[in-house]
């Protein structure tokens, strides 16, 4: 068993993403660890942690440490109920008291642990003085707020690609459902000439505007002296949204992960 080998598991709504790290291999001068391997395990799927965990070990080794975070208990608990024998019991990361971050909400027992943890990673990689801007694109889309001492200072949640495309077909009477995967085909017009690229139009480019507008206005709550804000993007959409929102926003494919892996090491 190799005593650095840590084992991540962000359980969302829709899918269970799983990091693997190394301890010994994280230089302290660079300010994220490298991830080896990861695993998106869809929930609304059967799934083998058992088999995961063979391939893992055949091709890293056998992990020491495991934890796990998430918004979705119900999973969380699926997920536990099939924990291979091979890996080790979990820590798991339910409270914003457990994380090495300042939350500064109203309510920081309310805040989701994935934001959070997206917070931690997106923290290392934000200049003394400048804010940061997380956007994380999965079931739901969240936009959140880092100021320039480093606290996590809220956000915007609304709904993801996914689940926009679900909405207009459910709540409608005559509007297919254009599923998420459609929009990552080129060339996406922003005038679709029938209704299946309207649809395909106003989702993408509908959250392309929204997170740019989200982005400006969080900006603005910035002191006056602070740099111009780090804006980072991240989550099974995260790629897609990056390629349209331009090169100010830095896609960074698995930010909570890369929180947890922190936050694990940092109370060691």
């Amino acid at each position: 068993m190799s005593p650095d080998l840590l084992l991540t598991v962000d359980v969302g709504n829709t899918r269970a993403k799983l990091g693997l790290f190394d301890r010994a291999a994280w230089q302290r001068e660079t300010p994220l660890p490298k991830c080896l391997a990861t695993q998106a395990l869809p929930l609304a799927q059967p799934f083998d942690l058992k088999g995961v965990a063979e391939q893992l070990a055949k091709a890293h080794g056998s992990v020491a440490q495991t934890v796990v975070a998430g918004v979705n208990p119900p999973g969380i608990d699926r997920l536990l109920a099939g924990w291979p024998p091979a890996w080790p019991k979990p820590r798991r990361l339910t409270s914003h008291a457990q994380v090495p971050l300042v939350v500064d909400v109203e309510t920081p027992e309310r805040v989701g642990i994935d934001r959070l943890l997206g917070a931690v990673a997106g923290n290392r990689l934000r200049r003394a003085g400048q804010g940061a801007i997380v956007v994380d694109s999965g079931t739901a889309t969240t936009v959140n707020l880092i100021n320039e001492l480093g606290a996590f200072a809220g956000g915007a949640i609304l709904p993801g690609l996914a689940l926009g495309g679900l909405a207009l077909h459910h709540y409608t009477a005559m509007l297919p459902h254009v599923p998420a995967t459609e929009l990552r085909e080129a060339g996406v017009a922003a005038v679709g000439r029938n209704t299946w690229d309207a649809i395909r139009s106003g989702v993408l480019y509908g959250q392309v505007g929204a997170i740019r507008e989200l982005t400006g206005r969080m900006a603005a709550e910035l002191s006056p002296s602070a740099s111009p804000p780090l804006c980072l993007i991240t989550g099974g959409a995260g790629g897609l949204l990056a390629r349209h929102l331009g090169p100010t926003y830095h896609f960074e494919p698995h930010l909570p992960l890369l929180g947890m892996a922190i936050t694990l090491w940092e109370a060691a």
